[in-house]
């Protein structure tokens, strides 16, 4: 069956063309998604760890978290490994007084809002869904056959190069 002659059927490009800016947009989608995957499974994951505080201690609850778990953490917040609390404590105060009476009360466990509650599920929900979609793309652009091993080099790119960045200091 042939296509009306008011529909206009676009003709295959010959070779030396420059392609049409849709499938340039793809291809550049698919390159920067590639490079770019592993980091955004790694923000998307160790950010999740973070929502739920997992990487910080919770003594009241006898959780001390592991040693990775902060490690990543770090990695998240402060682009760093290392795992030592910023002092942000100020120096003692001599001659008492109101603050030491603070001190002294002992205090109560928080009530979580059903507000707070519902932002936590949310941000859960943004950080799966950003890894999940995030292996999607990777699947389709590896479904590619012609891009398929630029799209190796530029996955095995966007995970060393951090690695490398990291060995740097």
């Amino acid at each position: 069956m042939q296509a009306p002659a008011s529909v206009k059927t676009s003709p295959r490009r010959r070779a030396g063309t420059v392609a049409p800016l849709p499938v340039t947009l793809r291809r550049a989608h698919g390159w920067m998604g590639a490079l770019f995957a592993p980091g955004l499974i790694f923000f998307a994951a160790s950010g999740l760890l973070q929502v739920f505080d997992l990487h910080k201690p919770q003594p009241a609850q006898g959780y001390q978290p592991p040693a990775a778990v902060r490690a990543i953490a770090s990695l998240h917040k402060n682009q760093t490994l290392s795992t030592r609390e910023k002092e942000t404590s100020k120096a003692p105060r001599k001659g008492g007084g109101a603050d030491d009476a603070k001190a002294k009360i002992k205090p109560q466990p928080e009530r979580t809002s059903l507000g707070a509650i519902l932002l936590k599920a949310y941000a859960a929900a943004i950080s799966v869904v950003l890894a999940l979609t995030t292996v999607i793309g990777l699947y389709l652009a590896f479904r590619t056959p012609r891009d398929r091993a630029w799209n190796l080099a530029l996955l095995a790119l966007g995970l060393l190069a951090p690695i490398g960045f990291m060995l740097l200091g």
